[in-house]
């Protein structure tokens, strides 16, 4: 039986390219932690639009999980040739795992998204054809004319403190701080190792670097859900104040 790709990374580690399968159009990377009920129903959403193994690869990274999703995600692993694992050694935090994820990526087209179900697969297809064949940023949006969030005071909050750090950018993106996007492998590599950090603080990078560069960032307007299981892992305010103290020491 075919083993699936078991990768453990240390910081500071590049991953070479892995497996013998022919190149994916697509990698859509999946950082997780603590993610066991939320992970099946994600990786099924995202085969069920019709991205297969032969064409789009999943990275999964999981930062160090305790709550049986690693060894949940090894079984699952078994049986679909296009998820790759990266288990890591040591936390490297949701930046860290991206930028892991991209590194280990065989497709030129990125794909970024939540483990958490908040991110929904449905959008996917439309984003891929926005960026088809061109060197462009697309954002699966909150705040474009038609995007919503879920819930009740975070939405509110969240919406403040966005608009916050795009004043402090100087950005015409409305949504900062997604993390729902496609992009090309090329274009982020060219973004510092040291950037991709935070929860959200890479992300704010990651347009600073597009509009710096004047790439053309698209926004479709996309309902994000509220978490329906697991747990959330970051606290509200003090990530606010950091993405605010971010946002003030790289415009």
């Amino acid at each position: 039986m075919k083993s699936p790709a078991v990768v453990y990374l240390s910081h500071g580690i590049r991953l070479g390219i892995l497996g013998m399968l022919k190149h994916p159009k697509i990698s859509v990377i999946l950082p997780c932690l603590n993610e066991v009920s939320s992970m099946p129903k994600l990786i099924q959403s995202i085969r069920a639009i019709g991205w297969q193994s032969e064409f789009c690869e999943l990275i999964i990274i999981d930062d160090g999980s305790v709550d049986g999703t690693r060894e949940l995600l090894s079984s699952i692993a078994l049986h679909d040739f296009g998820i790759k694992l990266i288990f890591t050694k040591t936390r490297l935090g949701l930046g860290g795992s991206i930028l892991a994820g991209v590194l280990s990526s065989r497709a030129e087209t990125i794909v970024v998204m939540d483990a958490d179900g908040m991110h929904d697969p449905a959008y996917l297809p439309i984003m891929y054809t926005m960026s088809k064949g061109k060197n462009i940023l697309v954002i699966g949006s909150r705040y474009a004319t038609g995007g919503d969030s879920e819930g009740a005071i975070y939405p509110i909050l969240s919406k403040f403190v966005n608009k916050v750090i795009q004043r402090l950018m100087n950005s015409k993106v409305q949504d900062q701080l997604c993390g729902f996007f496609i992009s090309s492998r090329t274009e982020l590599l060219k973004i510092s190792d040291s950037k991709f950090i935070g929860f959200g603080e890479y992300f704010i990078s990651v347009i600073r670097h597009f509009e710096k560069n004047q790439i053309s960032i698209l926004e479709l307007p996309t309902i994000h859900r509220v978490r329906n299981s697991g747990k959330r892992k970051s606290k509200r305010m003090r990530m606010f104040i950091s993405y605010i103290r971010y946002a003030l020491a790289n415009r």
